[in-house]
This record gives structure tokens, C-alpha cells and sequence, in this order.
């Protein structure tokens, strides 16, 4: 096969005059054509100025693995050269394994805390359409903006709000609890009162009709009387509910994560007094009525 060299007509420069004529072929074997020097001397202008552009970090020093100070949050890594396989670590010389739950390893620093926890406290509320409802008179509604509690023109107005992955464990001892909500609609009417009560079973299920919700199982339930006025906008707070809340993580049945469901029924208010919290359907949920609540784990 023949092969084909570049010539000097392939070049749009001229070449040296001391360059009598374009190299000729001596040895097919061992010919370099012009554009094969061409390249390696590219390459080798290239390598030199990469060479050039990264001296200070080639000739940097060399640096080892290190620790940050005791108890430093954010750690400064030095300027330098770190080969693989260096580490930086996060160090805490005050840490006691006595405060540390037993078996978690913090820092190189493994717990031996098998006491109670204490403190415990989380909010938990509905989290999907269908999880609140409420009842007026026969009617069913689980969907828009309000729940609906107290009388409204001589009819019985009770809501359920189901509250589901409710990460108490069992075993627990409650400490605080109690119901918060936020005005939906102002209602300053007199005297309106209500009554708090836990579906008494393991793990709660939202009805979905007025005879599922009529059906609940109740606990014997906290008293909610004269209600004060609500002004829109405004977040109220229910009288404590530890007692009953206990009881349910107190079944035999009960397990972190399962469903809460808590109802408010009518308990004997004066015509057309009534309250009208938000549900989870309004503002993206951030007004939805919730269970605030403490608790020791054992």
C-alpha cells in the first residue's frame, strides 16, 4: 500500500531559507512526517504551560491527615498537597458516653445511656383531605376550607380530626398535650360548648359517612365550656387533654406510628353558638388544627 507524506505545498508558511528543500523519503519505516513533529511539539507547548499554570500547586507541600480542634463545627484545611487516602477528622474531647444513647457512636465516642429520655415533644395533625371532616346534622363533609363546631340554627355541629404516623412509643408517660386550631370564620356567639373525646381504638381510621362517624368508639372525654369568641386569623389552644391521650397509648394494641383520631362534639351550646376552625385544606394545610404534645419514653 503506498503511503502518503505531507509536502511542503501543504504549508501555507514558508519554510526557513537555510532549508534547501521539504525533508525527502530516506526509510518508509521510520519516516516522522512533518505534521507527526508537528503534534509532539503542541503537546509539548501544551504541557508547559499547564506546568506553568498549576506550579504553585504542584511544588505545594506535601500534607498529612490532621484533626480539627476539639468541639469546631466548621473545620480550615490548610493549604497544601493531600494525596489519597488523608483524612480530616472531627474531634470532641468533652464528650461523655453517659449522655449518649447506648450504642451510638459519636466522634469515636460509643454511648452507654440506657436511662429515660426526657423531653420528648412533637406536633402531629392531619395531612390529606379526608383526614378532618365534620358533621352537620345528617350531613357528611370532609372537604373544604372549615370544620364546623357548637350549634348552627339549632343543629349539632361535631368534627373528627384523624392524625396519622404518631410516633409515640409505647410505654410512654404523657406530660403535655392539648389541641390547637385557627379561625376559619369569627364566631363570638354565646355560649358555646364542647367536648373532646380520643376514638378509642389502636390505630384510627377516618370515616368517610355519617354513619362511620357516628359509629366511633369514644373515651369518656375532656369538657370544652364557654368557648371564647374567635377572631379570625387567631390560634386557639384547648384545655388539656394528657389524660385521655394517655390512655390510648396506653392500649394493648398501640404502636408508634399508628393513627390518632381526635372528635369535638357539641355538648349543649346556645343556639347558633359556634366555632369554625381551618382544615387542612386551607393555606396548604399551615392552619390545620393540631395535637401539640410532650412525652417521656422509658
Amino acid at each position: 500500500m503506498t503511503t502518503s507524506h505531507l509536502t511542503e505545498d501543504d504549508y501555507t508558511k514558508t519554510f526557513p531559507t537555510a532549508l534547501d528543500q521539504f525533508p525527502t523519503v530516506e526509510d518508509l519505516a521510520h519516516y516522522i512526517d512533518a505534521w507527526e513533529l508537528n503534534s509532539l511539539f503542541s503537546s509539548i507547548k501544551t504541557t508547559q504551560q499547564y506546568l506553568l499554570d498549576h506550579k504553585a500547586a504542584i511544588e505545594a507541600t506535601v500534607k498529612d491527615s490532621f484533626s480539627g480542634a476539639a468541639g469546631v463545627k466548621a473545620i480550615a484545611i490548610p493549604a497544601g498537597r493531600y494525596p489519597s487516602g488523608k483524612t480530616c477528622t472531627a474531634i470532641d474531647a468533652d464528650l461523655i458516653a453517659g449522655n449518649i444513647k447506648k450504642d451510638v457512636i459519636i466522634f469515636g465516642v460509643t454511648g452507654s445511656l440506657t436511662a429515660t429520655i426526657s423531653g420528648r415533644e412533637m406536633v402531629f395533625g392531619p395531612k390529606i383531605a379526608g383526614d378532618d371532616c365534620f358533621l352537620s346534622g345528617p350531613s357528611f363533609n370532609s372537604t373544604g376550607a372549615y370544620l364546623s363546631l357548637g350549634n348552627r340554627s339549632g343543629g349539632d355541629r361535631h368534627c373528627s380530626i384523624r392524625m396519622p404516623d404518631c410516633s409515640i412509643a409505647p410505654g410512654s408517660t404523657i406530660t403535655e398535650a392539648f389541641l390547637r386550631m385557627a379561625t376559619e370564620y369569627a364566631g363570638a356567639q354565646a355560649t358555646c360548648n364542647l367536648k373532646i373525646h380520643f376514638n378509642a381504638v389502636d390505630n384510627a381510621v377516618a370515616p368517610t359517612t355519617t354513619a362511620e362517624f357516628s359509629a366511633l368508639s369514644l373515651d369518656d372525654g375532656v369538657d370544652w365550656d364557654a368557648v371564647e369568641g374567635w377572631v379570625t386569623g387567631v390560634f386557639y389552644d384547648t384545655p388539656s387533654i394528657v389524660t385521655t391521650l394517655q390512655a390510648v397509648i396506653d392500649r394493648s394494641g398501640w404502636a408508634s406510628g399508628n393513627a390518632i383520631q381526635v372528635l369535638i362534639k357539641n355538648n349543649g351550646s346556645s343556639y347558633d353558638a359556634r366555632r369554625t376552625p381551618a382544615s387542612v385544606e386551607w393555606a396548604y394545610g399551615q392552619k390545620r388544627v393540631e395535637l401539640h404534645a410532650k412525652w417521656t419514653e422509658p
